[in-house]
């Protein structure tokens, strides 16, 4: 299901791939960062687009998207930028972070459009991999040899995915734990009320 939902976004995202340049002087932001309803609940998405020279049409992508209520921990990514040619299949991606590197399992994504190709990878990071790209010095991705170095002015803009995914991320403190079933019924909590399950035993 994952994978469908990363090409349904792909494809979305190239019927558009010449129409999105960068201006930077005018700082032009084309990211947004918020609940997608169309996915399932508590979903959290953001889409940073930067500067990439290399390019044909001078720009690379950086989507995140998480649900922090159903996973406190985990972030997915899809890097990706135009190129003439498919180069992404190393299957691996570096997080650089001033200077140390994390490498990370990567999926290529990408798929041909006219005139070239949209490279693109996907990997599974955490949200503190994108806290720490917020305060960083110095932050890079790299993949199959190619680095994208994103500028602090790009990284301030995944704040506010940070400051969401705190915010909807619930701990309850850990579940109450349950004997397996092979021990029979005798072992079982004496839980009266079936409405408080989960919760503290109720003595008998």
């Amino acid at each position: 299901m994952r994978e469908l939902m990363v090409w349904v976004a792909l494809f979305l995202l190239l019927e558009g791939v010449h129409a999105v340049p960068i201006d930077a002087a005018s700082g032009g932001d084309a990211r947004l960062v918020g609940d997608d309803p169309n996915a399932y609940a508590s979903t959290l998405n953001a889409e940073l687009t930067f500067e990439n020279p290399r390019s044909p049409s001078g720009w690379g992508s950086l989507d995140l998207s998480a649900s922090p209520q159903r996973d406190e921990v985990r972030v997915d990514v899809v890097l990706g930028t135009p190129t003439v040619a498919r180069r992404f299949t190393c299957g691996t991606l570096a997080v650089v972070i001033d200077g140390a590197g994390e490498s990370v399992s990567a999926s290529e994504v990408g798929t041909p459009m006219s005139g070239g190709h949209f490279d693109a990878v996907t990997a599974r990071l955490t949200i503190d991999h994108v806290r720490r790209m917020v305060s960083a010095r110095d932050v890079a991705l790299e993949v199959c040899g190619e680095r994208f170095d994103l500028r602090a002015t790009d990284r301030t803009r995944l704040e506010d995915f940070v400051r969401r995914f705190d915010d909807l991320a619930t701990n309850d403190g850990p579940s109450l734990p349950f004997p397996p079933p092979e021990l029979g019924p005798e072992h079982e909590w004496p839980i009266h009320d079936p409405a408080f399950f989960g919760g503290p035993p109720t003595p008998s």
